[in-house]
């Protein structure tokens, strides 16, 4: 028995005829309770090395997606130091990440972006509900700005602690640009109807040629 809990049995066998004695029932007992801590340490033991391998397995799948991930995805430190970065991100920005690991993210953001993610940091760490996505600008390493749809979450510790950020970053390049063609068509049209209605008000055919 362990903590109340019958883990097994322990079979002693005695020649015929051979009379127990108290001393060797003792014996037997305390053999038994061996076994039994033997038999805890052991499954103890493998279910340490259970526990090992699962998180071996959830940090090699967690590596596979994080570096197979089209979009770009960075950790960093609650002092804005980068920690790590995928290939998504290398092949997004340009920046290699020998170039960048160790660096604030400054090194990759515009001014505006900056105050933009001090401020949403500020407010996560102190525990107010922030919407996780937003647009921002990333920097790539030629000097071009690149607009990106970001989705941001806090690291915690086993004790619940804030010890950094990780951002996912998605190219809305093609977005911006239909957007931008879009508003464009709007402001065509808008213009183009305001005509039309000057030429319909204008009923004189003398002022009507003057408008065209």
């Amino acid at each position: 028995l362990v903590q109340g809990k019958v883990l097994g049995s322990l079979e002693a066998i005695w020649n015929p005829g051979y009379l127990i004695t108290e001393h060797d029932e003792r014996r037997l007992e305390a053999l038994a309770d061996q076994a039994a801590l033997a038999i805890t340490n052991a499954r103890l033991i493998e279910e340490k090395e259970r526990a090992a391998q699962a998180a071996q397995a959830s940090e090699a799948r967690y590596r596979e997606l994080f570096e197979n991930a089209n979009d770009a995805i960075i950790t960093f430190s609650v002092d804005g130091v980068l920690t790590s970065v995928n290939r998504g991100f290398e092949a997004m920005t340009g920046w290699p990440r020998g170039e960048v690991l160790g660096q604030h993210y400054q090194k990759i953001t515009t001014p505006a972006s900056r105050s933009l993610g001090e401020e949403r940091t500020r407010r996560a760490f102190a525990g107010e509900k922030v919407s996780s996505i937003f647009e921002t600008e990333l920097v790539r390493k030629d000097g071009s700005i690149l607009p990106v749809e970001a989705r941001t979450r806090l690291i915690s510790d086993s004790a619940g602690q804030p010890i950094g950020m990780q951002g996912i970053y998605r190219d809305i390049t093609l977005r911006k640009q239909a957007d931008a063609a879009l508003e464009e068509e709007v402001s065509i049209a808008t213009a183009l109807a305001r005509i039309g209605r000057e030429l319909i008000s204008s009923l004189d055919t003398p002022v009507l040629l003057q408008r065209l």
